[in-house]
């Protein structure tokens, strides 16, 4: 896990500019951004748009292939201190959880070995 956090990297201004222009070109999206919340990741952070109606199963699955998990680990994405359940919508967590600085919907994703 190296390198700034995405709270860090970018002000808030631009932060917000990114988002107001993402939300232009995309409505009905979500913009999100999924932090490795422990080392061992490839990357530190990853920002995506998701549509309002896809599920935390279909994010875990994107997550998965945008940190590089193998298939031995499991991951958990979690929300406003809370597991995202596969069933809650994008809609339903930005409605809770949405950043009331920036609007992005912050999550972070935790990796446990299965296989001990």
């Amino acid at each position: 896990m190296s390198g700034p956090s995405f709270r860090e990297r970018f002000s808030l201004d631009d932060r917000v500019t990114d988002r107001r222009r993402a939300l232009v070109r995309r409505p009905g999206y979500v913009p999100v951004v999924v932090e490795a919340a422990q080392r061992g990741f490839e990357r530190r952070y990853v920002k995506c748009l998701l549509h309002r109606d896809v599920r935390g199963q279909h994010l875990q699955d994107l997550m998965r292939q945008k940190f590089g998990v193998t298939a031995e680990d499991a991951i958990f994405l979690v929300c406003g201190g809370a597991i995202v359940q596969h069933a809650d919508t994008m809609r339903d967590l930005a409605a809770r959880y949405v950043d009331s600085e920036d609007g992005f919907l912050y999550m972070g994703c935790m990796r446990e070995n299965t296989f001990g």
